[in-house]
């Protein structure tokens, strides 16, 4: 029983994430991007407020932990919040989903650094076959949405946070609940946006027709994608690692073309697909490890393992 959890909480982390790129784009109809991240965080923040009342399980923050705290809300959501919410006006849902879904690639790097894990020729290997699917992915002259380097720059920016922030998350789930870390997070996000939301969006309030698809996207935003995934997502942390839980977010580029499809209309075609595969496959073997003797093998032989 406890497999079975450990394996679906970072798969509905991936699922709520992926309605993320989706739900950013209906609410871009009505929103500006500070005003959709500022609401956002309090939404999560009131939901995650509700969830600890009724779960009990919000926890005192330690004084010497509270600077900790403060920067992992400034790293997410305030940071990473910024770079998916602007990079998504200038890139398209699904190719948004299929940048960050390298997370996982530049993982064990950053693992080297911080946690002393070696980095094997198969993240190198599949780094470099990753890069070579979103380029696919790109170049897709047939492919009804365009993107700016801009968007890629931010994006990409996003990759890097997203590790750094699931450093932090890690080290903190060895002492704090799930629940605790997330509704914190959120809390803090909410002061960081304030100021940003009433100097540069303020102003712009009711400048563009308010839908009620935008307002729901908004609401699902807060609820699915900045509480919900992000505890499942440091549940996965605590209990899985960094590396197998990041392996989940290959997940991400197929979860949205799929939603993107059904809900955006947008376009899949033969070359997208082809370039989400390789994405896929190259976060694969960045997953391998060393060649392993299989006991119940017969004659010795060897597989490779991802274990």
């Amino acid at each position: 029983m406890k497999l079975y959890k450990n394996l679906l909480a970072p798969i509905l982390a991936a699922l709520c994430w992926s309605l993320s790129y989706i739900m950013t784009n209906m609410a871009f109809l009505s929103f500006r991007p500070i005003t959709i991240v500022f609401f956002r965080v309090i939404i999560a923040s009131l939901f995650m407020l509700f969830i600890a009342l009724l779960s009990r399980q919000m926890m005192k923050i330690k004084r010497a932990h509270l600077k900790w705290f403060l920067l992992l809300g400034l790293i997410e959501p305030f940071s990473y919040f910024l770079c998916e919410t602007y990079g998504l006006t200038m890139v398209s849902s699904t190719l948004a989903a299929v940048i960050l879904s390298t997370i996982p690639l530049f993982t064990p790097f950053f693992s080297t650094i911080f946690l002393k894990e070696k980095v094997t020729i198969f993240n190198i290997a599949g780094l470099l076959i990753s890069i070579g699917g979103v380029a696919l992915i790109i170049l897709d002259g047939n492919s009804d949405f365009a993107y700016k380097k801009e968007g890629l720059f931010l994006l990409f920016g996003g990759v890097v946070i997203a590790i750094v922030y699931s450093l932090f998350v890690r080290r903190l789930s060895q002492e704090y609940s799930e629940i605790t870390i997330v509704t914190c997070q959120n809390i803090v996000g909410i002061f960081l946006f304030m100021p940003l939301f009433f100097f540069i969006d303020f102003e712009h309030l009711g400048e563009l027709p308010i839908y009620t698809n935008a307002i729901l996207a908004v609401v699902v935003l807060g609820v699915f994608a900045s509480a919900l995934a992000f505890i499942f997502y440091a549940y996965s942390l605590k209990h899985n690692g960094i590396v197998k839980t990041n392996i989940f977010l290959n997940l991400l580029p197929a979860l949205t073309a799929v939603l993107a499809y059904f809900i955006l209309g947008d376009a899949i075609t033969l070359q997208m697909i082809i370039g989400i595969s390789v994405v896929i496959m190259g976060l694969y073997i960045s997953q391998l490890r060393k060649i392993k003797p299989d006991k119940k093998t017969e004659n010795g032989k060897k597989y490779l393992s991802t274990n």
